[in-house]
């Protein structure tokens, strides 16, 4: 099956400025690859604040809910800080390795507890874009 990108996402501080200000900057981005089994692509601007392995987040489903779940993951893996990776590591979503690599777990799954806690927490730092990527784009 044909592999195709559908959306893309890009992430900013949400502290720095308004969108349409000079001085706001993209941090990262991720697109959202379609085919068998969709996943989103993860590119943070380099140097990376977090190394995350692996490079994409499963989309198990075509549910809004995983969805809105794989947004959340990958937010929290790459742009999280220390208490998002805590909480991460106690509901074994991922795994800190050596070097302070994050593993995402290969079948994450985010408690409704744990996806309020990280929509809250990761909504006052990141600022988000999505762009629907369709023939027209």
């Amino acid at each position: 099956m044909t592999r195709v990108s559908t959306a893309l996402l890009t992430v900013g501080p949400r502290t720095i400025a308004p969108w349409s200000d000079r001085s706001w900057r993209v941090s990262g981005s991720a697109q959202l690859v379609e085919g068998s089994t969709p996943y989103w692509l993860v590119t943070p601007t380099l140097p990376a604040e977090h190394n995350v392995e692996p490079d994409v987040v499963q989309v198990e489903v075509p549910d809004p809910s995983a969805v809105v779940d794989s947004v959340l993951m990958l937010l929290a893996c790459w742009f999280g800080d220390a208490e998002v990776e805590t909480h991460l590591v106690e509901g074994h979503n991922i795994e800190v390795v050596e070097g302070g690599l994050r593993q995402i777990a290969p079948y994450f799954e985010l408690a409704d507890e744990t996806v309020r806690y990280l929509a809250g927490r990761l909504s006052k730092s990141l600022r988000l874009g999505v762009t629907v990527l369709d023939e027209f784009s």
